[in-house]
This record gives C-alpha cells, structure tokens and sequence, in this order.
C-alpha cells in the first residue's frame, strides 16, 4: 500500500516507469534469444495456508517423488499442486516466454532448465510458496522476417520487457505490506503538497502549503534527471501557484 494518498499513484508509477526503460536496453542476440519459449509444468505447495517451513518440507518431499525415476509429473500436480488454475490440467503452463507474467523467481526457475529436466529443489516465490517446475520442451518462436526487420523486433522486445518489469515491481510493491516508500523526488513532494491544499480548508494553511510547494517545484525544476515533458510540467505549476488567487508571496 502506498503510503501517502494525496500522491496520484500514477505519478508514483511514472517515475518507477522511468527508472525501468532506463535501465532495460535490448541488444539484438538479446531480441533473438526472447523468443525461445518454454513449455513447462509446475506443482505449487501454498506457505499463506500453513508456515513456510511446513510448506518447504511438504514440497522438498514432492520435489523427490517428481525426480524420481519413472515419476508421473502430471499425476503428481493433480494430486499434490496447490494451484487451482492448473491442478486439473496436470499443473501444465503450456508455452510460457520472456514476456509471460509470471513472478520471476519462477520464470527464472523455468528458462535454466532443459528438455526434460525438473528442479531440483523447490523453487520459492515470496509471494505464492514453492514450485517444483518440470521442461516439457523448448522451442524457437523467432519471426521468419526478424534478420529484414531487426530494428523493429527489437523495440518490440524492449517495449514488452520493460511492460512485463513494470508490472512485476509495482506489483511486488502493492503486494508487500512491509513496504515503504520515502519520497525524496521534489516533483513528488511537491505533487503530494498540491494534492494535500484540496483537504484544508484553513486559508493560511493553504497559503503555506503553496510556499511550499512553490519552493519543491522550484527545486525539481533544476532536477537534471528530469525530462523535457516534465520541466515543462513543473513550470506550468510553478505559473499556475503565483497567479493562484489570493497568493500574497
């Protein structure tokens, strides 16, 4: 839960947004090798039901029985798997990729893993519990006309990879109730001020709050890390704020 409700959360998500597209850069052997596809199955042992030691061991002795030889998978899912989506279908995921949206704990699991091989331990995912994941096989998706229209695959790819890191971290940070976030952007600090002058109804403590927030608008207009879009947002702000009425300096 985001701390503050008088911060919008899209800007919140924006600037999370930001830091992501800057920080994922996709090469082309990196574009070729996103459309190698798994098609997996996975058993889960849920730790919100019962304590995560219980949950480790139970999935510990189901992860033997699956590695044992002759073990079959799909009869060990239906009877021991704790996932509803899958259970009656042998715990089958079908072809799963870079761009599937899966925590990552098990999409990592998954694409280390060769034809045929299953985890050789539980796989913990802080969120659901343990996964026992087995490879069915492992297939090329690449376009036929990817080497004529590299440039356009591989934005592509960088687009969904981005997507797919979004939603995987706004949804750890929604997810996690331990979670905190300090605001120190001045653009946020200054947005939360603005949000908060809405509540009062006190005139001097609307006043003061728009001192405020000028000065934090002020100090993130000199922000360098921010874009052109951005300046030109904390401007408009900044002219809105002295000419609001009643703003005496």
């Amino acid at each position: 839960m985001f701390p503050d409700e008088g911060i919008k959360s899209q800007l919140l998500q924006q600037k999370v947004q930001d830091k992501i597209e800057s920080s994922i850069v996709v090469t082309e052997a990196n574009a070729r090798a996103s459309y190698t596809q798994w098609h997996v199955q996975h058993i889960l042992i849920g730790n919100t039901t019962r304590s995560d030691v219980q949950a480790q061991v139970i999935a510990q002795k189901v992860d033997a029985l699956a590695l044992a030889p002759g073990a079959n998978f799909s009869a060990l899912a239906e009877k021991y798997s704790e996932d509803p989506g899958t259970k009656k279908s042998g715990g089958d995921d079908n072809w799963i990729d870079h761009t599937t949206t899966y925590v990552p704990e098990f999409k990592n699991a998954a694409f280390a893993l060769k034809k045929g091989e299953i985890t050789t331990i539980p796989v913990k995912s802080p969120q659901y519990g343990y996964f026992i994941i087995k490879c069915i096989d492992i297939r090329s998706n690449l376009p036929k006309d990817f080497d004529t229209n590299k440039a356009k695959y591989i934005a592509q790819v960088q687009n969904e990879e981005r997507q797919s890191s979004y939603d995987e971290r706004i949804a750890e940070l929604k997810s996690d109730p331990t979670t905190v976030i300090k605001i120190t952007d001045p653009q946020l600090l200054a947005d939360r001020t603005i949000a908060s002058i809405s509540q009062s109804v006190d005139s001097t403590a609307r006043k003061d709050a728009l001192k405020t927030a000028l000065t934090e608008y002020i100090a993130a207009s000199g922000d360098s890390d921010l874009s052109y879009q951005d300046k030109g947002s904390v401007d408009a702000q900044i002219s809105e704020i002295y000419q609001f009425r009643g703003y005496k300096g």
